[in-house]
């Protein structure tokens, strides 16, 4: 999603398939689980199922266009996760270990509700693990 470019409501623009659309922005939603960095435009474009127009149609596209250039990039999970989740819940209930903020700068959280330049997003998804194979 373009930073400077926000999706608005576009009263003068031409109707698009509600069908289409709905069942366009279903299929991202499900593929947010291992694509966490299509979250937040994704999203962006589910606010707009009722009103929507050609613009927001071209948003989706692009993000299939993405998602098209980059089949192999998404989230490589441990069998152990649980595990791991456990183990660190537990730690600080113990207070083993404690929980700090993080500068906005490194937090890699800020991939899934915001839109970045390409160098921002490209350091925030190697910080999480992601890898284009």
């Amino acid at each position: 999603m373009e930073t400077n470019k926000a999706l608005l409501k576009n009263e003068e623009a031409a109707d698009v398939d509600v069908h289409l659309y709905r069942s366009m922005i279903g299929s991202l939603m499900y593929l947010t689980a291992s694509i966490p960095d299509i979250m937040f435009v994704v999203c962006a474009c589910a606010r707009f199922q009722v009103t929507l127009k050609t613009s927001h149609l071209h948003a989706v596209k692009r993000i299939f266009r993405y998602l098209k250039c980059h089949p192999k990039l998404g989230l490589w999970g441990d069998k152990h996760i649980e595990i791991r989740h456990h183990f660190i819940r537990d730690s600080y209930e113990k207070r083993l270990i404690q929980v700090i903020k993080i500068h906005t700068d490194h937090n890699v959280a800020d991939l899934l509700t915001k839109a970045f330049d390409v160098s921002r997003f490209q350091y925030l998804i190697a910080s999480i693990g992601m890898l284009n194979l």
